[in-house]
């Protein structure tokens, strides 16, 4: 998903955002502002610093994301996630918006 459609599907939300993109490509951050709109913290540049963002993850009350490390991450903090899946999903997200891996998480 480009970076500006996703800050502007989030455009409005009421809460701290925290980036925490991995990997993010020049100008991946000016994109999604544009789109958002609203101040965020941008904590991208921990990239593979996997003890720091375990430690970011374990702290934040709820996490949007795709299937990533970072997903991984979230489920070894037994937090809850909200997981942005490709269509058609592939096997391991299931059918019914659920993983058998994460249970504590939802697949859109």
């Amino acid at each position: 998903m480009p970076p500006k459609a996703l800050g502007g599907a989030l455009r409005g939300w009421h809460g701290t955002t925290v980036l925490l993109q991995r990997g993010a490509r020049e100008g991946d951050v000016a994109e999604f502002a544009a789109g958002f709109g609203a101040p965020f913290h941008d904590l991208s540049a921990l990239g593979d610093d996997l003890p720091a963002l375990l430690a970011v993850l374990s702290l934040v009350d709820e996490y949007v994301g795709v299937s990533s490390t970072n997903i991984h991450l979230r489920a070894g903090t037994a937090g809850t996630a909200q997981i942005l899946a490709p269509f058609p999903w592939e096997w391991r997200w299931m059918a019914a918006g659920s993983s058998q891996w994460f249970p504590r998480m939802r697949v859109y």
